[in-house]
């Protein structure tokens, strides 16, 4: 940018070539929906009945009241954590609450106070929660933005923009697999979002994912014109969000948000169509949001993308008063509605003076609701014919075979596994052996699909989603770091994301720098993610088992450079991470090898030459990266007195260092004959050259070479 270009754009000049600007051209394509000027006529209540408007009125005065009080408690400064109020758009959930039912999926937003309630969920719940006290929806674990109310079927809400998008389609992909409730047709699942996380990718992803899956899946968006302070005509070059609908072919609809009356038809219908298999929908509420993005103020944003005259105008368009306006037609008084109101006011009043009495969660629970807690595992009778000798890549097809012939609630999402290279000889043919319906060739659309085998396994499956190149996950990585790992910890341990995401590394063969990764100390990082990475043909068989059955979130890493390894294995059995400990693969007293997976490998293949030399390795084999179980590892240096990390990741923030770390911590450092050392990769992206890439990865003559400068002190 030139200099005198750079100098107006910090002067500010210049935005209509970044921004189409309101009152300069722009036309709504929402109409009179957009308009605050329109809708202030009496709501037509066509053909609903007095008593059922008259409870869709109580709920909007719930959810109101409810959120002005909490507005108060945050402006008192009672409420610590961040708030993010509806007020203004509460016949958008109240309409399409009206059609579900508890055994629908649905999820929400940072802004999902209205959502839970309007499900029939806790008041008390919600109070204790916002307050971060045991009694609280999520245990005091979730705050104002991860609330839980699964037992009326509203299955959590995260603040992150579009991240419960993808849970709610693989919610839908279990009901579609659960198949219809009688005559009353398929459950559900349902999205509640913003205008905002239409400009997310994830969001277009799942159109494409439900539209093609046939879902019975229910978009709804409450378009309030802003995302955060800024209005949509900044964000997006149309208003109606309705328009991605016609491109996934889906059906539509886009509703005056503040009539619940249109609400309710509009949501009967839809959702109706869902139920009978006829696929997803989307729903535009065209709302208005009257306080901020987040806290108690009313005019935190006025003044910045829109007017003080703007909010007031959109009141008028209150959804509360125009029920309640409508209803007086029909003889329901103002004498009944105040009344309903001051009985309401002493409900949440009760709510949150019994919050202000609950405990605060107690010390154990920080800890105690990352991982499920162990549990006998029952063997079953093996269904299915095992194989005795199997390479690598078929004992993790024989995993998979034994899951789906013995675990009914088992089922395999992702990229390929219908072809028979894709992903190596370990799916070949499991889709014609266990259908189509339970062995899902899936869009490209890693973070949707993630997301959906997360949201799958939050209504009653065991999910697998697999990544033919781990490098390929990190379009993911919201679903796994953010969903999967913290659920059942955001969530006070009342759920868990039993989900299996199987990365798999296929480096080398000049392949380069974003087709060679091995990301496995990333997700060994988190909290709640379980990480296994089998070395050995029987691991990658059984650590898979064991990964699925787990009660956890699970990232399973397999490595193309070990399928070629063969083995005699015994019948295959129930198992879970539980189960799994680190394994010492060979015993030796004058060093200590630590590896996991292919660098496992390596230390075997260097050890057996090293043997010839008259030195004896002792190789420890991790299975499990996080948590990981330093005792054998410690136990063996302490004996032997040194200890070489060997990781085929970058050195810097790596498996190698926490190994090192850990084994030091718990080992008298007066045993220790030499500096404990680590071999990892060059701190620098897979090289294509061939040269390159020959010094770049590590080699048995390399690692031989290490042990023997160690031993030489």
């Amino acid at each position: 940018m030139s200099t005198q270009a750079a100098a107006k754009r910090n002067a500010g000049a210049g935005d209509d070539a970044f921004y189409t600007i309101p009152g300069k051209g722009w036309v709504s394509d929402l109409g009179d929906l957009a308009n605050p000027a329109h809708f202030t006529a009496p709501l037509d209540l066509k053909n609903f009945a007095t008593d059922v408007l008259v409870q869709k009125l109580h709920d909007m005065v719930l959810i109101r009241t409810t959120e002005e009080v909490i507005a108060d408690m945050n402006a008192a400064g009672e409420i610590k954590c961040p708030t993010h109020l509806a007020i203004g758009q509460e016949a958008a959930s109240v309409g399409v609450a009206a059609y579900l039912r508890k055994t629908d999926r649905a999820f929400g937003c940072h802004r999902s106070h209205s959502h839970y309630l309007a499900m029939g969920a806790s008041v008390d719940g919600l109070m204790a929660e916002v307050l971060g006290r045991v009694d609280g929806c999520s245990k005091g674990f979730g705050g104002s933005m991860h609330i839980y109310g699964k037992d009326v079927g509203f299955y959590g809400s995260v603040p992150i923009v579009a991240g419960t998008i993808p849970l709610a389609v693989g919610a839908a992909m279990a009901a579609k697999m659960d198949g219809p409730r009688g005559t009353s047709g398929l459950d559900v699942g349902v999205a509640f979002f913003g205008d905002g996380a239409c400009e997310e990718g994830v969001f277009h992803e799942c159109l494409n994912m439900a539209a093609s899956f046939k879902l019975p899946m229910i978009f709804v968006v409450e378009n309030n014109l802003f995302s955060s302070h800024l209005d949509i005509h900044l964000r997006q070059p149309s208003d109606r969000i309705a328009r991605f609908a016609d491109a996934a072919k889906i059906n539509c609809a886009s509703i005056d948000g503040n009539d619940v009356v249109a609400m309710m038809e509009a949501s009967e219908k839809l959702i109706g169509a869902a139920r009978r298999g006829e696929g997803p929908a989307l729903i535009e509420a065209v709302t208005y949001r009257w306080r901020g993005h987040v806290g108690p103020d009313e005019n935190i944003d006025v003044g910045v993308r829109r007017t003080a005259a703007e909010v007031t105008a959109w009141k008028q368009r209150d959804p509360v008063a125009r029920l309640c306006k409508a209803l007086e037609a029909r003889g329901y008084t103002r004498a009944q509605f105040e009344a309903m109101q001051q009985t309401v006011r002493t409900q949440v009043e009760a709510a949150r003076e019994k919050a202000r009495l609950s405990n605060w969660p107690p010390e154990h629970m920080l800890t105690g609701t990352v991982y499920a807690a162990p549990k006998k595992a029952d063997s079953k009778p093996v269904a299915v014919t095992p194989t005795v000798r199997l390479n690598y890549g078929t004992a993790i097809r024989a995993a998979h075979e034994y899951l789906l012939a013995n675990h009914p609630d088992v089922f395999v999402l992702g990229q390929g596994v219908w072809s028979p290279w894709y992903v190596g000889n370990s799916m070949t043919d499991l889709d014609k052996q266990f259908g189509k319906n339970r062995v899902v060739d899936s869009p490209v659309s890693e973070a949707a699909c993630t997301g959906a085998a997360v949201g799958a396994s939050l209504a009653g499956y065991r999910a697998i989603v697999i990544h033919p190149r781990i490098d390929f996950m990190i379009l993911a990585c919201d679903a796994i770091a953010n969903q999967a790992s913290k659920w059942a910890h955001m969530l006070g341990g009342q759920d868990r994301a039993k989900v299996t995401i199987r990365g798999i590394i296929n480096r080398g063969g000049e392949q380069g720098a974003q087709h060679s990764q091995a990301l496995h100390s990333w997700f060994a990082h988190l909290p709640g993610l379980r990480v296994a990475m089998p070395a050995t043909v029987a691991d990658a068989r059984d650590l898979f088992i064991a990964s699925v059955l787990t009660d956890d979130p699970v990232m399973f890493i397999d490595d193309r450079w070990l399928y070629a390894q063969e083995d005699d294995l015994p019948p295959a059995r129930d198992l879970t991470l539980h189960d799994i400990k680190p394994a010492i693969r060979r015993e030796g007293h004058d060093i200590t090898l630590v590896a996991a997976s292919y660098s496992v490998k390596l230390a075997m293949d260097a050890a057996e030459i090293l043997e010839a030399k008259g030195v004896s390795c002792e190789v420890v084999d991790l299975r499990v990266i996080n948590p990981i179980d330093h005792s054998v590892a410690a136990a063996s240096v302490a004996k032997t007195g040194r200890l070489l990390a060997i990781d085929g990741g970058w050195t810097n923030c790596g498996l190698a260092a926490e190994i090192i770390a850990g084994v030091t911590e718990r080992v008298d450092w007066k045993v220790l004959k030499a500096t404990p050392a680590r071999m990892t990769l060059t701190d620098a992206p897979a090289p294509t050259s061939q040269p390159l890439e020959k010094l770049y990865y590590t080699t048995p003559e390399q690692v031989v070479a290490r042990v023997q400068s160690i031993l030489k002190g």
